[in-house]
């Protein structure tokens, strides 16, 4: 997902910068997708047009305030808390509606601003409601907006719909006549691992 940049200043993904969102999103893939699109819209609405590891702490305390408890249980890895949380969906999309800070900006630019953000935001709601992929979608709405110029949820979703279908229809293959085997039953599945976020094609 690190190739989706949209601050004018490229920012290189660090193992710093790798540590600090695994730390803040305990590697969940759609909360790290998240934190990365709130922390390029603070970035562009601050038009520093950039961010360090510094901000991935600051942005995810400020704008990820409902998945804290549930982060926290999963550092302290307290089951108790933990299976109070088993569905996230509900907590994601309401983080994904949060209101847009542009107190910094000009007021010429707040209006536009806010309403790329507003849109973009219900989008991607919408869009991981339907567990799709955040980080394909963040793409869509991207492409979609720049062939449009349109901040209208209607507009740019159904354009993100075609988009989608059609990116799933290009990525299904023919079916196989030999399944792969099995995994050994009683195999125990490891939960997500810090280093596996690098290798991981969605970074």
């Amino acid at each position: 997902m690190w190739k989706y940049q949209w601050t004018r200043n490229e920012v290189r993904l660090t193992r710093e910068m790798l540590d600090a969102f695994y730390e803040e999103t305990q590697g969940i893939i759609v909360l790290a997708v998240i934190l990365y699109v709130l922390i390029q819209e603070e970035a562009i609405l601050s038009e520093r047009e950039s961010f360090g590891v510094e901000d991935v702490g600051r942005v995810a305390r400020k704008r990820m305030t409902l998945v804290q408890p549930m982060l926290k249980a999963l550092r302290e890895n307290n089951q108790k808390e933990i299976d109070k949380y088993e569905d996230i969906t509900d907590i994601l999309v309401k983080e994904v509606s949060s209101d847009v800070d542009v107190k910094s900006q000009p007021p010429s630019k707040q209006p536009a601003a806010k309403a790329y953000a507003r849109m973009r935001n219900e989008v991607l709601e919408y869009f991981v409601k339907l567990r799709k992929r955040p980080e394909k979608v963040e793409q869509f709405i991207e492409q979609a907006y720049r062939e449009t110029k349109s901040t209208d949820f209607a507009v740019i979703a159904d354009m993100v719909y075609d988009l989608v279908k059609r990116d799933e229809a290009a990525m299904k293959e023919p079916v196989r006549e030999e399944m792969p085997d099995a995994a050994p039953k009683g195999e125990n599945r490891e939960a997500p691992q810090k280093d596996d976020m690098v290798d991981n094609e969605q970074w």
